[in-house]
This record gives structure tokens, sequence and C-alpha cells, in this order.
């Protein structure tokens, strides 16, 4: 498996690439929401850049796109071909994650201007996150309980920032600037990294 610095440097080497081209047409991607993503703020967006099948036909069981009638596989076999061809320079850096079959999606997250996103909960067990800063204007944060029962806030900082979270706890997160933040989310069973700890 994998140390977490070498998913951190994977991770800021393809946000590097994205914040290149986050203001051209082709970050502009549909956001998608899944599940439990419905009852959260209706602000919030992620845009998915991989999906894992096995992961996907087991957790997004109801999710809103125009191919979602066409069923999930369908719809992960287009989005991957689609996004590989959309961000030839970012998704590469994380392929040797993606071939452990133990990534389950890579998305951006978009947080607009002057938002919370309120405290919940994920249902997303043994699997872990890694938020990579994108473009953070000032002002922005994340809280999230852990497993060793102490609440963890970050304030994000700068574009190489990253935050390792279990989304099974508590958490929410902020942006009180006056411009959208962008954060790369990997999903991942928590087996692929061998010195997570405290999350």
């Amino acid at each position: 498996m994998y140390y977490s610095q070498e998913l951190v440097s994977a991770t800021n080497h393809a946000s590097t690439f994205l914040r290149s081209q986050l203001f051209k047409s082709s970050i502009k991607m549909r956001p998608i929401r899944w599940n439990s993503d419905f009852v959260h703020s209706e602000n919030w967006k992620v845009i998915p850049i991989y999906l894992n099948y096995e992961w996907a036909k087991n957790e997004m069981r109801t999710f809103d796109h125009p191919l979602a009638s066409m069923g999930i596989g369908i719809f992960t076999e287009w989005l991957n071909h689609n996004c590989q061809e959309l961000y030839p320079n970012a998704l590469p850096f994380l392929d040797k994650f993606i071939a452990t079959n133990l990534v389950n999606y890579i998305g951006i997250s978009i947080l607009p201007a002057n938002t919370t996103l309120n405290e919940h909960v994920h249902y997303n067990i043994g699997n872990v996150k890694l938020h990579t800063a994108i473009y953070i204007p000032p002002a922005c944060g994340i809280s999230c309980d852990s497993m060793i029962g102490r609440t963890r806030v970050h304030y994000w900082k700068n574009e190489n920032d990253h935050f390792f979270f279990d989304d099974n706890y508590s958490h929410y997160a902020w942006n009180h600037s006056s411009f959208d933040r962008y954060v790369l989310i990997v999903d991942f069973n928590s087996e692929m990294i061998i010195d997570l700890r405290g999350v």
C-alpha cells in the first residue's frame, strides 16, 4: 500500500493542473448529487472526475444526471472516459492509486461564496477522504469529529494545503469569503494508506 504523503504529493500535482484550468470551459462539467447529498446544502456541488464502478453501484443508488436512466454502469464508463480526455494532466498523477481499486471516487468540491455546509454525517464505512486545495479564498475551513473523540478544525491556508478526515463522523465546512472555494476530493478505502492516524 502507500504512505499518506505519497497520496498528498499526487493530489497536489493534480490540483495544480486543475487550478490552471479552473475558469476554462473544460472544468465546467455538470455537478452530481447522490443519496444523502440531497439533504445537504443545495449550494454545495461535487463534480466527479473518476468513479469506481464497484463502489458506485452500491453507493449511488440515486443520482441526478441526464444519463441516470441508462444505469450506473454506463454512466461510470462514460464519465471516466470523458474525464481522461478533459483532465489528461491531472488524473495520471493518481493512476497508481486508482489501480489498487481502493479509490471510490475523485471529485471537485465547490463551496460557493458566503456559504456554510451544515453539520452532517455520511454512511461511508471503512473509507476516508482526502481534501486537497485547488483554489482557496480567505476565511474557509472544515471541522470534523474523529474516532479518538476530539474535534479537528482545519482552516485552509494555501494552494498546497490538505486535510484527511473520516466523513462517517459529524463534520461541516464554511466559506465566509466572496469567492467560491474549490477542493479536490479523493474518497478511498482506509486500507490503501498505511500511516493514517487519528482521522
